[in-house]
């Protein structure tokens, strides 16, 4: 169930989020340190013969708390005669695994969408309900066009730049429409008349400006409008709607999640094996300066 969870999260993923953490998760609460190195090198500017240079300097550790508010709870049985009336092929149990992993995925993710959404109007979302003020605020650029999709992207990427925020580690997540846009600009479907491999091969997301791309149906345009309902079909949750793409580092927020538990029982006047299982995490935006967002997120 963790690997269906973990392929599942976007988001809460760790292209997107920095995991590194000090402390335990046990219960709904607990507190954790995120660490950080100091600037602490001094660069000399001379030198004499015979001289000394400056005393050694030394690595220094900061760290910000963060809450493990967040709670997530899952509880299915299957019946052994339902089984066994089943498709032969077809296994219950590791059905509702999947869909378990998955949907706790997407709640996670919803989580950390709403986190991000009350970082742009410079809210703490973090151990609290009414959001607290945070130490700056997510930067949000106006909502791309189809045609100035990539101006959209470069000027995100140079605000990032601005802010000295490393290139490693970065990373771009479009909706679907705007991945659409991107395939339709010759810029992307091949990049080697200006001296680099193709940015889009075989149809599968590459890179632009070098940035990893990751396309998620759970942020874009296509969720400014409410989408019909179809049969069998499931719609992306709309915890985003007003982001559009999103250009950032993953230092920008920190997660930090753990099942608490996980028991397979057999419920004493049935024929049946159960599962039950609890997830504790949380979430924070620790450096602002770090991520971008191009959208209509209302910020009052």
């Amino acid at each position: 169930m963790w690997e269906d969870l973990e392929t599942g999260l976007i988001l809460s993923s760790p292209t997107v989020t920095n995991r590194r953490y000090e402390g335990s998760i046990q219960k709904h609460g607990d507190t954790v340190r995120i660490p950080h190195v100091l600037d602490t090198v001094q660069i000399g500017n001379s030198f004499d013969a015979y001289g000394e240079i400056g005393a050694a300097d030394r690595a220094q550790l900061d760290s910000l708390t963060m809450r493990i508010d967040q709670v997530r709870t899952w509880h299915f049985e299957v019946d052994s005669l339902h089984q066994m009336r089943t498709q032969e092929g077809i296994d219950l149990m590791s059905e509702l695994i999947r869909q378990s992993g998955r949907n706790l995925a997407e709640s996670v993710d919803k989580h950390l969408a709403a986190t991000i959404i009350s970082a742009i109007t410079g809210k703490d979302l973090n151990g609290t309900n009414a959001a607290n003020s945070l130490h700056g605020s997510v930067k949000q650029i106006a909502a791309p066009t189809a045609t100035n999709l990539y101006e959209t992207i470069v000027e995100a990427n140079v605000e990032l730049d601005i802010n000295n925020v490393p290139h490693e580690g970065r990373y771009i997540i479009l909706g679907p429409r705007e991945y659409a846009n991107i395939l339709k600009d010759e810029r992307f479907i091949d990049n080697s008349r200006y001296g680099g491999d193709s940015v889009v091969i075989n149809g599968q997301v590459g890179t632009i400006l070098g940035l990893p791309v990751i396309v998620a149906n759970t942020i874009g345009s296509h969720l400014d409008a409410t989408l019909p309902t179809k049969k069998g079909v499931r719609n992306p949750h709309s915890a985003a709607k007003g982001i559009h793409l999103m250009v950032g580092h993953n230092m920008a927020v920190s997660y930090a999640g753990q099942f608490s538990e996980l028991k397979p029982y057999e419920p004493e006047k049935k024929f049946t094996l159960a599962v039950k299982g609890r997830m504790y995490f949380g979430a924070k935006v620790m450096r602002p300066e770090a991520l971008v967002i191009a959208g209509s997120v209302p910020t009052t």
